[in-house]
């Protein structure tokens, strides 16, 4: 795709996608909004707006695009916007208020959770204990930042920074992703209880037993405790 070849931060963007079929999906869905409205430079592409995403969005359902491939590439849109938003290289995310099409449920459609179901479940673990601290700083940045189970598992202490804003490194790599103040006080109340927020190279969510940290310093939360926490 030339114009994301020639724009270090699409570039990043693009590269940062863990998976193989993430990232060739997300290529061609780009492309494909390139290319459809027109767009002819990285600069119209960072200064596009909502109503020129609306467009796009009703040419697809014109030319009988299933639902579920709108809203996939308006996923992928979104999340090179919302990157471009992060690293100020672009001032507004014109996806995020865009309403997408509902698709079959009986297909097996991953459950989306309502703003209210979503507040339950951050504030369900008990802020008193270290694991419920723990569990609301993982199910926030969960909820959030849409990170994977082994992704928020591998998480080390120096991967939560706040370098001109509030940000977690993905996958050990030098892509940063954004999270809100919410989830960065979360995540900080549970440091500064469980009492490893120095150790920077250590795990940042750890197993809890009794209420307190296991004795290994070094061992991750398995992925599989995460699922645990949110059922």
């Amino acid at each position: 795709m030339q114009i994301l070849q020639s724009v270090p931060e699409e570039e990043i963007w693009l590269a940062g996608q863990l998976s193989p079929h993430t990232r060739r999906a997300y290529k061609q869905d780009v492309r494909h909004f390139v290319r459809a409205m027109g767009v002819r430079s990285a600069d119209e592409l960072r200064r596009v707006n909502r109503a020129v995403v609306i467009a796009w969005q009703n040419r697809m359902k014109d030319h009988g695009v299933k639902p579920r491939t709108v809203r996939r590439r308006l996923s992928a849109l979104s999340s090179l916007f919302a990157h471009l938003v992060a690293h100020r290289a672009a001032s507004v995310n014109p996806v995020r208020d865009i309403t997408r099409p509902g698709v079959n449920r009986r297909q097996r459609t991953p459950r989306v959770f309502s703003a209210k179901e979503a507040r339950k479940i951050l504030d369900a673990p008990d802020a008193a204990s270290v694991q419920g601290l723990r569990d609301r700083a993982i199910l926030s940045l969960g909820l959030q930042a849409g990170a994977r189970r082994s992704e928020i598992a591998s998480l080390r202490v120096r991967d939560y920074h706040t370098n001109a804003g509030y940000f977690i490194r993905k996958g050990g790599e030098d892509l940063s992703l954004a999270i809100n103040p919410q989830t960065a006080q979360r995540i900080e109340d549970y440091l500064a209880t469980a009492g490893h927020e120095d150790d920077m190279d250590g795990p940042l969510f750890r197993p809890v037993r009794k209420n307190q940290l296991t004795s290994d310093p070094r061992r991750h939360l398995n992925p599989q405790a995460i699922d645990r926490i949110l059922r």
